[in-house]
């Protein structure tokens, strides 16, 4: 009887812990998702809400390590200056992987299409949950 208790407490928990990465893994797909949208519709204000909005805001190219949230949006404004520039983007995502309690890693490939032609690379971003809402603190695109 015990061991049927201890097994049916041990199931609970694997579970519960299950279904708050699931919630946690559907919310960051959500962030990508709504910056996905924002992007196909020009703006990259909108694309800039899925980033952590401070100082401390880490994004890393071949060219090297940008910090801060209003530099990375500067750098897009200059790089997309316009919607015919920023194309169509797709994301490919490879994986979504717990690091900590309130830490993710994604994983994927991004393609954009635009009147330049076609561009593509990958990605690995830190996912962060901020005042209740899952935000990049890093990302490294290549």
């Amino acid at each position: 009887m015990m061991i049927k208790k201890l097994a049916t407490i041990i199931l609970f928990c694997i579970v519960h812990v299950t279904q708050a990465q699931s919630k946690d893994s559907i919310q960051i797909s959500q962030v990508l998702n709504n910056q996905l949208k924002a992007w196909n519709d020009g703006s990259i204000e909108g694309f800039m809400q899925g980033y952590w909005k401070s100082d401390e805001l880490k994004f890393i190219t071949k060219k090297g390590v940008t910090l801060g949230w209003q530099k990375v949006f500067e750098n897009y404004k200059k790089s997309f200056s316009t919607k015919e520039l920023m194309g169509k983007l797709l994301f490919n995502v490879d994986n979504i992987s717990k690091m900590t309690k309130n830490t993710y890693l994604v994983t994927g490939k991004w393609v954009v299409d635009s009147k330049e032609g076609p561009k593509n690379g990958y990605f690995s971003l830190i996912f962060k949950k901020v005042r209740n809402e899952w935000l990049i603190i890093v990302d490294h695109t290549f």
